[in-house]
Parts: structure tokens; C-alpha cells; sequence
């Protein structure tokens, strides 16, 4: 019999799958819950207190230095306000990311049964990945196109029942983006979740999962978001990797490299659309002027989460950083860049080194947590969603702080 999930790690899915949930938007990019934002604060910091009298944390040393560049980092977010030109702002950002990620570590560290906790959070939003992606293809195999008054949209009516999602990008290759309003953002909800559905085929066993997969998979590849697509197969490869499945990293490799080549034989065309070159699809005027202010003044930077209204908007550019690396940098500063590297790249230090100790299903959900932050870590040089108020960055504090919630032991063991 598989042990319950405790009421921490209970807490931990009700906080990820409810944002997750309340994320969904229209094609106008809209959410779909009004006020969406704030009911997710609530839901965080709500679930947050209801559990916090019944938390109870063993410190241990790495555990101790994790918390140290946590809190640090937190403190040096905090002050850029003082030197800011946007301090409200900035001083709002830094409060809303780290006292909601401070939540999510907290309620994992007291998590004991993080397997359980991991193994039920991976069930949810395989569902939930499953989910989007059957609604994006439902609608652009069986939509109607329409254009409006800010952008193209499918439409899939059945009676008085609308589905609705933006596409974008040419006939044939239209980009989908179910509820998510974008292509490039569905597809770094699918990295996770399609790594997640991979578990599951390991752990679960269960020939559904393999559906699930596939039904992903195919989403994610009508994104045609190059970034999203290249993070996914990397974490489904690392995660073959540590896992121990080296016939599975062959064959997957080898497929992989078989599936490239009969769609540009098939379909010669391929190779004139936009998406399947190298060009940079103007994120290049984005980090122009972030580098320039880099260069310029490295140990200092403009706040906290305001990069955008600092840089960005006054240079007339209409995109946000696309760059996790560059954007942290020009906020908080050098120390703080090395602080945020210094936290993401610890747990993974340590949870490498343990790897080898690790049997059966506490290996996987290592090699799971592994794939994911790594291949999170080269998705953030095209993106920035991590240390930015949402799901990904909760998602990615979740993993790094299970990735030093560990005791060494001869069954390997997660301890509190």
C-alpha cells in the first residue's frame, strides 16, 4: 500500500495545481478567473498559514546553506528597492515572488513523504498538461479561423459552447496556444508537464500515461516554440539519463533523429519556415539594452522585477527580457545574479552527488527533479519566468528545496 500524502505535501498541491489552474487565460490573453492574480496570492499565503502551526523542520547543514542564499538573496532583492527608480513596484515584486516561494519551501521541508507528495503532484498536472493540450488540438483540427481586433484566433462551436485559442504564424504552420493566450508560454508548461508524464511511465506503469505522452507531445511540437521544444527533449533525455535507462536514451535519441528526417523529407517546405531558423525572433532588442546597462553598471542594478519599466519600455521596446540571466543581473545586480546561480545550481550539486544512493522510486523522482531544473536552467537564456510571481518559479523553489530534503541511509530515504 503507497503511504498518503501528509497534510504539508497536501498543502504543496493544492498551491501548485490552484495556481496552475487559475493561470488559464483567453486568446485575448486575459485570465480566464477575473482577478485571477490575487485569488492566487490568497490561495498561497492562505494555504500557507491554515498548515503553518503544524510544520515541523529538521535543519540540517545543507538545508541551513540553502535557506542562507534564499534569505540573502531575498534581503538583496529587498534593498534595490532603496536605489530603485520604481521602489513601490519593485518593493511590491520582491514581496510577492519571495514570501510566496518562502511558503512553497517551507511547507516542502516539512513534507514527510515527499515521494508521495511528488508522485500525486505529477499525477495532477500530467492531467492538467493532458488537458490543455486535447483542447488546443480539438480546436485547431476542428475550428473555424476568424481574425479580430487583436490577432487570429480558431473558434470550435459545438451548440451554444465556444472553444477558443490564438494562433499565430502562417497557413500551414500555425502556432497554437490553447489557453494560454501564447505558443512560447503553452510550451514551457508542457517541458514540465511532459517530463512529469514520463515519470509516471516509469513509476506508474500504466499504458494511459503513454496517451497522455503522445497527446503532449504533439502539442508541443504545433507550438513550433524552438525554445520550449529544444527544453522538453532535453529534460526527457536527462532525465533517461540519470534514471539509469541508457537502451531508453539510445532508442529515444535515435527516434528523435528519425522523426527530424522524414518531416523535412516529407515535407521539403519545412526548411523555408521562420521557426526552424536560428534568428533570435527580435529578442535581440531586448537584450541590447539590457547588456549595455550590464556593462555599464554591474554591481548595481534597477530593482527587483523592474527591468522592463526601467530599460526596456524607455528604449521603446515592447517585449519583456526574454532572458532570465540578463534580467536578473540588470534588477539586483552582480551579487545578486551570483546569489540566484549560487541557489539554483546547490540543490542540483548535491542532489548529483546522492544520485548514485538512490533506489527505485526515490531515484526517479531525483532524476525528475534533476531533468527539470536543468533543462529549466538553458529554457531561462530564451525566457524569463523564473524569480517572476507565478507557477514556474514556485514549481522551480519546489524542486530545488526536494532536491536537498534528503537523509543518506541504506533506503535512501527523504527525512524531516
Amino acid at each position: 500500500m503507497k503511504p498518503k500524502v501528509s497534510l504539508a505535501g497536501l498543502g504543496l498541491i493544492v498551491i501548485l495545481v490552484g495556481t496552475a489552474l487559475l493561470s488559464l487565460q483567453n486568446p485575448a490573453r486575459e485570465n480566464l478567473v477575473p482577478y485571477a492574480p490575487y485569488f492566487q496570492l490568497g490561495l498561497q499565503i492562505g494555504v500557507f498559514l491554515l498548515l503553518f502551526p503544524l510544520l515541523r523542520i529538521r535543519m540540517m547543514f545543507r538545508t541551513i546553506v540553502f535557506f542562507m542564499l534564499f534569505y540573502i538573496l531575498f534581503l538583496v532583492a529587498l534593498t534595490s528597492a532603496l536605489w530603485s527608480g520604481h521602489s513601490e513596484l519593485v518593493f511590491r515584486r520582491t514581496l510577492m515572488v519571495m514570501i510566496t516561494s518562502g511558503c512553497v519551501a517551507l511547507l516542502a521541508l516539512s513534507d514527510s513523504r515527499p515521494l508521495a507528495t511528488f508522485g500525486c503532484l505529477a499525477k495532477a498536472l500530467a492531467l492538467f498538461g493532458a488537458g490543455i493540450s486535447l483542447v488546443g488540438l480539438l480546436v485547431y483540427f476542428l475550428g473555424e479561423l476568424r481574425t479580430v481586433n487583436y490577432g487570429t484566433i480558431q473558434v470550435l462551436s459545438i451548440g451554444s459552447f465556444h472553444l477558443a485559442q490564438r494562433v499565430y504564424g502562417p497557413v500551414p504552420y500555425l502556432r497554437l496556444s490553447s489557453l494560454f493566450g501564447n505558443p512560447n508560454t503553452l510550451a514551457s508548461w508542457l517541458l514540465v508537464t511532459i517530463t512529469l508524464t514520463m515519470f509516471l511511465i516509469f513509476t506508474d506503469r500504466r499504458k494511459s500515461w503513454w496517451i497522455l505522452f503522445v497527446l503532449q507531445l504533439t502539442t508541443l511540437i504545433l507550438t513550433f516554440s524552438r525554445a520550449g521544444i529544444f527544453a522538453a527533449v532535453l529534460s526527457l533525455l536527462l532525465f533517461l539519463w540519470f534514471s539509469g535507462s541508457r537502451r531508453g536514451l539510445a532508442w529515444s535519441i535515435l527516434c528523435l533523429l528519425a522523426i527530424i528526417g522524414i518531416m523535412f523529407l516529407i515535407k521539403p517546405s519545412l526548411l523555408e519556415f521562420r521557426r526552424f531558423s536560428f534568428d533570435l525572433n527580435l529578442r535581440q532588442l531586448a537584450w541590447q539594452p539590457l547588456w549595455e546597462y550590464i556593462h555599464n553598471n554591474p554591481f548595481s542594478g534597477v530593482g527587483f522585477g523592474a527591468s522592463y519599466e526601467a530599460l526596456l519600455e524607455p528604449e521603446g521596446v515592447g517585449i519583456t527580457a526574454h532572458n532570465a540571466f540578463l534580467a536578473i543581473w540588470s534588477e539586483v545586480g552582480i551579487l545578486g545574479f551570483i546569489l540566484w546561480l549560487c541557489l539554483w545550481l546547490f540543490p542540483v550539486y548535491f542532489a548529483k552527488r546522492f544520485l548514485p544512493l538512490a533506489k527505485n522510486e526515490a531515484r526517479s523522482v531525483l532524476s525528475t527533479t534533476l531533468a527539470l531544473t536543468l533543462s529549466l536552467l538553458v529554457h531561462q537564456f530564451f525566457e524569463a519566468s523564473i524569480l517572476r510571481y507565478g507557477f514556474h518559479t514556485l514549481l522551480w523553489v519546489y524542486l530545488l528545496t526536494l532536491m536537498v530534503h534528503l537523509k543518506r541511509g541504506k533506503e535512501y530515504i527523504y527525512a524531516t
